[in-house]
């Protein structure tokens, strides 16, 4: 009797966690002159991480008292994105995304971005899920030659772009419009989509990254 009850606890515990990671993390993603990200686990809200109005209050009485030349505690998660190179990534996709220069979307970039990440990350970017993209980009300018020139650039650029991603990731493509705007003196761009990952293929990628750190320092 005993028995039972201890594999059903040990049977109910494993099923739980084949569901837990078998449940994917989504993330719904917008540019319009900046990035917003709002990404969940189940029911559980990862990013942005609501914050009650008795924490800000009490954060900001904190921020008063602690010394500003007090190094801050780096976190398990910031550690690994920094010496994985995610956020070295992120840093110059953001960048890169924002920049007023009037160059547009750089295929070449953010391939040369991808090219850089290590064997782990490439692996999870592949296990990424992304639906319902949406693109649109206006291409202006006060030189309606260089105007065309850039329309015509951007326009193999994104095609580019996305057949090497629909190659790598699971993508399902809603809308593409490049246009060129004559009339506009600046560019104007636009992307939404829904991104997701299962748990179970992010912690088969930070386990991956985990015996590759593991062995590398032994061999130090």
């Amino acid at each position: 009797m005993i028995g039972w009850i201890v594999l059903s606890v040990f049977g109910s515990l494993g099923l739980i966690v084949i569901i837990l990671l078998l449940s994917s993390i989504k993330a719904d993603i917008e540019y319009d002159n900046g990035f917003k990200i709002k990404a969940k686990y189940l029911f559980i809200t990862l990013y942005p991480k609501p914050v009650s109005r008795n924490k800000k209050i009490k954060k900001k009485k904190t921020a008063k008292q602690t010394n500003k030349s007090k190094p801050e505690k780096q976190s398990l998660i910031s550690k690994i994105t920094e010496d994985s190179g995610l956020d070295t990534i992120a840093s110059d996709v953001k960048k890169a995304s924002e920049s007023k220069s009037g160059k547009g979307f750089d295929f070449e970039m953010v391939k040369l971005l991808f090219d850089s990440a290590k064997s782990p990350v490439k692996k999870l970017i592949g296990k990424v899920r992304i639906q319902g993209l949406k693109v649109n980009v206006v291409v202006g300018g006060e030189d309606a030659a260089k105007v065309a020139i850039t329309y015509g650039l951007q326009s193999a650029a994104i095609s580019s772009f996305l057949g090497w991603l629909k190659a790598l990731t699971k993508l399902e493509i809603d809308e593409i419009n490049v246009n060129a705007d004559f009339m506009s003196e600046e560019s104007a761009r636009y992307f939404k989509c829904k991104a997701k990952v299962r748990l179970s293929a992010i912690a088969g990628s930070l386990l991956h990254y985990i015996i590759h750190i593991a062995k590398k320092r032994r061999g130090e």
